[in-house]
């Protein structure tokens, strides 16, 4: 079974951040907004870069 979330579940931080919380949970990915995105002005490269990880 595959488990996802989402990062809203993660508001207070950015991105990158959220994305690494998913992962260190052990879950398979994550649906990211781009309200999210905006308010932590967070660029997209920084979240590719996350995603390299």
């Amino acid at each position: 079974m595959n488990l996802y979330a989402s990062t809203t579940l993660l508001w207070s931080k950015p991105v990158p951040e959220a994305l690494q919380t998913i992962a260190e949970f052990g879950l398979n990915g994550a649906e990211i907004w781009s309200e999210q995105i905006d308010f932590h002005r967070t660029s997209i490269k920084e979240i590719q870069r996350k995603q390299m990880e």
